[in-house]
């Protein structure tokens, strides 16, 4: 499965790519006028789970202002 439909990688500080013993965060980003689909953040949270790192969902706004969420659940 990799890294596939995550928007960018967060390792630790200093960390290079090519040599980080593991991601730190998978950071998965959308616009707050485009809804985002429950599926869609499900998927990115067993994704994380499944590399053990933390799933963040940014949402930016019309001011290009971001805001994070972290997605350790999803429930309706």
């Amino acid at each position: 499965m990799g890294f596939k439909g995550c928007d960018f990688r967060v390792y630790d500080r200093g960390a290079k790519p090519e040599n980080a013993p593991a991601v730190k965060w998978i950071v998965f980003a959308s616009a707050e006028d485009y809804p985002c689909e429950l599926a869609q953040l499900e998927k990115a949270m067993k994704l994380a789970q499944n590399i053990r790192a933390v799933a963040l969902w940014a949402v930016v706004d019309n001011d290009t202002d971001c805001t994070f969420y972290i997605i350790n659940e999803v429930k309706p």
